[in-house]
């Protein structure tokens, strides 16, 4: 039951106070802000990833898509340039430092995380381990603690899972390598405000 004050002013009920419903006012951040700002933070990683990899190609490494309301980064663990140790959910070298490029940018801007590990398919254990469930799910687990370490907020991780090798990338060829890979979803938090967004955009300009 709504209590009207004076009924000869009556306006709408203010929603301010309800999270499904946040006021729409200058405070939250526009959709052409949200897509400048996932526009410039792919291409800062992308950018950091791709002058550390001379001696192999992008598409080989890794592999940016941009989806509606955020992207996904996939990181493949290839022989040549692995992500992990053989078998193992014990980050290389080279895959923490992938995660480190990639949680500098996420703790900048009000981001949420999404990580997936995959494994590689076609033969019954590719890596010589008893369950890729087990693995691909240790994997993401050991990327999400190591994203913690360097600075992502507890909050802002959404989802963490493992598919085994339920998910090729290339599902005609699932035993190839390229299948192994952790992938990233970075997606705005739909009720972030201004406040969050570090000056170095220019508000309200494409």
């Amino acid at each position: 039951v709504q209590t009207v004050k004076n009924p000869g002013q009556m306006t709408p009920p203010d929603s301010s106070g309800d999270p499904k419903n946040p006021p729409q006012d200058k405070t939250f951040i526009p959709r052409s802000l949200g897509n400048k700002i996932m526009k410039e933070s792919s291409a800062t990683i992308m950018q950091f990833l791709k002058g550390n990899n001379a001696d192999v190609t992008s598409e080989d490494s890794f592999r940016l898509e941009f989806m509606n309301d955020g992207f996904r980064i996939q990181v493949m663990d290839r022989t040549q340039k692995p992500f992990f140790d053989k078998g193992t959910a014990k980050l290389t070298d080279y895959g923490q430092f992938v995660l480190k490029v990639i949680a500098w940018e996420i703790e900048h801007y009000p981001f949420h995380v999404e990580i997936e590990g995959h494994t590689q398919g076609g033969n019954s254990t590719p890596e010589g381990v008893e369950n890729d469930w087990d693995l691909s799910s240790a994997r993401a687990l050991a990327c999400r603690r190591f994203l913690e370490e360097k600075g992502v907020r507890p909050g802002q991780f959404w989802r963490v899972a493992g598919y085994a090798d339920k998910q090729p990338m290339d599902p005609d060829n699932p035993g190839i390598e390229s299948n192994r890979r952790i992938t990233v979803v970075i997606r705005l938090d739909p009720h972030a405000n201004l406040d969050d967004v570090p000056k170095v955009f220019s508000i309200g300009k494409e």
